[in-house]
């Protein structure tokens, strides 16, 4: 019997990794359970089999690779050994122990809110998961990398992911793209759609190269939005922005 065929499976003791992709596609598949002894499961271990329901845990594994349960799409909770000292299962979403590494969102609800404990994102760890929000409450969280960065720009200018309380890493990460001219349709639309609360946290860091790029290219600053960028620039109390954008408002607005 093929893997295609199976509908549930018990993992022996003797075992001590379940491999990469190992079960990848088993549509048939409703249940695992895995013996104590087993102390990985790898990347994509169990992806796309979206029939299965449940899934037991035991202490002895240690490590839990990424998109280990990509795009199952029926798994509702994963039982954790209440020995495991690795893991922790809360809201549909799978932690490391200490909340501090999200390291995949198995079946979250539709608007996730990110724990300020967790510093990083698995890769692939929000992928499968069908989410209308992701709020961050943690500004250093480690989470760029972790995506394709299309599927970043995809996210946002669907509305799917928002700024929280003035969250101006994310400003940052869009300020560095753009500087480094990234071509992208979905960039563009992303940086176009959010460029008020980009250009604002330029101000606020001080982002003069960015500004500068901004005024160089003479798409973004506009009648309608310079004098708002001005007043902001002067309530920060940063006064060299201030005098750039005057002075860029003097030349080009000034007829």
């Amino acid at each position: 019997m093929s893997c295609h065929e199976l509908e549930s499976v018990s993992i022996p003791s003797n075992v001590r990794k379940i491999g990469e992709a190992a079960f990848a596609y088993c549509e048939k598949l409703t249940s695992v359970e895995i013996s104590n002894g087993v102390q990985r499961i790898d990347n994509g271990a169990f992806s796309e089999c979206k029939n299965l329901k449940n899934i037991y845990i035991p202490d002895s594994v240690k490590k839990i690779g990424s998109g280990a349960f990509n795009g199952c799409e029926k798994l509702e909770t994963i039982e954790l050994s209440e020995k495991n000292r690795y893991f922790s299962f809360a809201g549909g979403i799978l932690y490391d122990k200490n909340l501090t590494k999200l390291i995949e969102a198995v079946s979250p609800p539709e608007i996730i809110v990110i724990p300020d404990s967790v510093t990083e994102l698995d890769e692939d760890s929000l992928s499968s998961c069908k989410y209308e929000k992701i709020i961050i409450r943690n500004n250093e969280l480690d989470w760029n990398y972790h995506y394709n960065i299309n599927e970043i720009f995809d996210m946002i200018v669907n509305d799917e992911f928002v700024y929280f309380d003035g969250d101006s890493y994310f400003g940052r990460f869009l300020c560095d793209f753009f500087c480094r001219d990234y071509e992208s349709e979905n960039f563009k639309a992303c940086f176009k759609k959010n460029f008020a609360n980009i250009f604002n946290d330029a101000i606020n860091t001080e982002n003069t190269v960015f500004i500068n790029k901004v005024i160089k290219s003479k798409k973004y600053l506009t009648k309608s939005n310079i004098d708002k960028f001005i007043e902001y620039a002067s309530l920060k109390n940063k006064s060299e922005i201030s005098e750039i954008l005057i002075a860029y408002k003097n030349e080009h607005f000034q007829h």
